[in-house]
């Protein structure tokens, strides 16, 4: 057990002090109670047995010792090892996209929703019961170009988190849904990062599919690249997330929702602005957005991996959770510290015997009057 303010614990030196003061009171009392002229007023009048009076500062020295270790803080250091891994690492292929930030058929916005699930992600690799560890993570935001080395791979779950946090739809400022720019950077940051034989890449592709801000040609592209790079390296894999309001109709076929781009709300909900097509034209048509989740399935499948949607992450985590339990290595363990407060330990302590001392609790010692030998209960 350790202290977080172990200063308080210099006050426990004042305990022998207390006793002496209890002492020195007693002896006193006891001299005035032998005085002739005090017995004939106050005749039969007796103090309590030393006994008594012993056990009563015992207790009040323990609420006071008990007060002193609320007061510093205790805590319980446990002392874990932690395994580190090696064998999978993983990139964040995000849309920044203004579809994915102006609509609002997933509240507050397809790109906050997006942002959440990679965080909810990061805190399912890391502490999983099973397959928590440190792993190699990168993070490369896309919109109508992308960047291959935005967020190089990392181990620190808090950088990762930070720099998801960051992100927005002005990380790009090239306009629209490339893609193909985003499997284009991934390719090229595993082409300078180069992995293990023995390490699977896993890509994660967080998306509205980019239907209306992606040409077709751009999109068939992105397909035959991600196909080219998995049959290249089987070991390479890419998993899409879709991220946009689906319906399904009385016989359970899906229908993505269009929405329209909601460029500001107030603090109502209520849409202050669209977002248009000319921008500097109030009468322009409002531009809209589904979410395409066949393009998403088709790369997903020429990546080797699957397509979830958004909602079905406890699917999509098994899926991912399989990967790394077959893929995995130990490669050391590593050591660390964990602290659990035990303040409530001593405070349940402290309640119980002062509320005695005060009175409250006395009816608990009822049963001890004849062996403590006095009516008085302390």
């Amino acid at each position: 057990m350790i202290f977080q303010r172990p200063e308080w614990l210099w006050g426990s030196a004042l305990i022998p002090l207390i006793f002496l003061g209890a002492w020195y009171a007693y002896q006193k009392r006891k001299r005035v109670l032998a005085d002739p002229w005090v017995q004939m007023h106050l005749r039969g009048s007796t103090l309590p047995k030393r006994g008594i009076i012993v056990t009563r500062w015992i207790l009040y020295c323990v609420v006071y010792l008990l007060f002193l270790i609320v007061l510093a803080e205790p805590m319980k250091k446990t002392i874990q090892e932690k395994p580190i891994f090696t064998g999978i690492r993983i990139t964040f292929l995000l849309d920044t996209s203004l579809s994915m930030a102006y609509a609002r058929d997933l509240q507050p916005s397809r790109l906050a929703v997006a942002k959440k699930t990679l965080q909810d992600l990061i805190d399912f690799l890391w502490h999983n019961e099973e397959i928590g560890s440190n792993y190699q993570v990168a993070v490369i935001p896309f919109a109508g170009a992308a960047f291959p080395t935005s967020f190089l791979f990392s181990t620190s779950p808090y950088e990762i988190i930070s720099y998801i946090q960051a992100v927005d739809e002005n990380t790009i400022d090239v306009p629209g849904t490339s893609l193909q720019a985003a499997i284009v950077a991934w390719e090229d940051l595993l082409s300078r990062f180069p992995a293990d034989s023995d390490t699977i890449d896993v890509g994660i592709l967080i998306s509205d599919g980019g239907k209306e801000g992606g040409s077709e040609q751009n999109r068939l592209e992105a397909i035959r690249r991600i196909n080219d790079l998995h049959t290249k390296n089987p070991r390479v894999l890419l998993y899409t997330v879709g991220i946009g309001k689906i319906k399904e109709d009385a016989l359970g076929v899906r229908h993505a929702e269009e929405v329209l781009l909601v460029k500001t709300q107030d603090e109502k909900g209520h849409v202050v602005s669209y977002y248009r097509t000319n921008p500097d034209d109030p009468t322009s048509s409002i531009q809209t957005s589904s979410l395409d989740e066949e393009i998403l399935r088709r790369m997903a499948a020429a990546g080797g991996g699957s397509y979830y949607y958004v909602e079905e992450r406890s699917t999509f985590y098994t899926s991912l959770k399989s990967i790394i339990l077959s893929q995995r290595k130990i490669v050391r363990y590593e050591t660390y510290q964990e602290y659990t407060p035990l303040r409530t330990w001593f405070l349940v302590p402290l309640l119980g015997v002062f509320s005695c001392l005060a009175g409250y609790g006395r009816w608990i010692l009822i049963p001890f009057r004849k062996v403590i030998g006095h009516s008085r209960l302390p």
